[in-house]
């Protein structure tokens, strides 16, 4: 029996405990001379059963819903609180255009982020085709001449069907500084020279091809976010300039400004995954 008491005393509930003990020793004391129900008072099983005789006559539900509801209620609200806790909460920001037109140029600002979005979108077009397009190898960088030069600064550059022509007639001596790039860089291209005309095909579309042009992708997009973020810098700086301005309005421009700069880098964000999903398509 005493095993049993102890173990009731666990109870959290001080009211329960003072409750079920003394009922408990009431009822079962007079059986301490036998050891058959020692015996079983001390197995779990009976231990089990009695708990249970306790809760149906004492109707312990009744007792907790009408004398400690308070307590449980605020338990349930800890354990609520406790599944949130690791869960970030976003707050919705938002942008008085009026209070910002007062201290910002916003139709500059918003035009200067768009050409950085812009910037963005040509790069993708002209550089990150699944086929390897001419605006792909006229960017190309040589070094000739203990200096780098772009392809097309160096060469006249035409595309006909799957093939790619180079009239270097210009450059001739930057034929070999030429050949060595176009060998060189991962597009994995097999130039032919003829004269001072060099022949490019196109090579088959290749996972490995389709990976580089992805990490391209990136490249491009960390720019636009460096340009997106140089723009936010410069206006911010120049806000921080202005004089007779409160402190708190300083604040909340700022604010205003890096929800608009985190707006487009969410959309290069978006663009970069669509350009990304696109390129790593089932390889040709």
């Amino acid at each position: 029996m005493g095993s049993l008491i102890e173990g009731i005393r666990f109870c959290a509930n001080r009211q329960l405990k003072n409750i079920v003990i003394p009922a408990l020793r009431q009822k079962y004391m007079h059986h301490c001379s036998s050891n058959k129900v020692m015996y079983y008072l001390q197995s779990q099983q009976r231990l089990l059963q009695i708990v249970q005789y306790c809760v149906s006559n004492f109707s312990l539900c009744n007792f907790i819903k009408t004398n400690n509801a308070r307590d449980f209620s605020v338990t349930s609200d800890l354990l609520a609180k406790s599944k949130n806790r690791g869960e970030k909460k976003q707050k919705t920001q938002h942008i008085d255009y009026t209070e910002f037109e007062q201290v910002v140029d916003v139709n500059k600002l918003i035009s200067q982020l768009d050409n950085a979005i812009e910037k963005l979108k040509d790069d993708f077009i002209q550089h990150l085709s699944v086929r390897s397009s001419v605006g792909a190898i006229e960017m190309l960088s040589v070094k000739f001449d203990g200096k780098d030069f772009t392809l097309q600064e160096l060469a006249q550059i035409n595309r006909k069907p799957k093939l790619i022509v180079l009239n270097v007639s210009t450059f001739p001596q930057a034929i070999p500084d030429i050949l060595k790039t176009l060998t060189k860089n991962q597009m994995k291209l097999n130039p032919q020279q003829d004269g001072t005309t060099i022949y490019v095909p196109i090579p088959k579309v290749t996972k490995e091809h389709r990976e580089m042009l992805s990490k391209n992708a990136k490249s491009f997009y960390v720019k636009c976010c460096d340009n997106v973020r140089q723009i936010r810098n410069k206006q911010i700086k120049a806000v921080k300039q202005k004089e007779k301005l409160a402190k708190d309005l300083v604040f909340r421009i700022e604010s205003y400004i890096d929800i608009l700069s985190h707006q487009y880098t969410n959309k290069a964000e978006q663009m970069l995954k669509t350009k990304q999903k696109e390129l790593l398509g089932n390889s040709e």
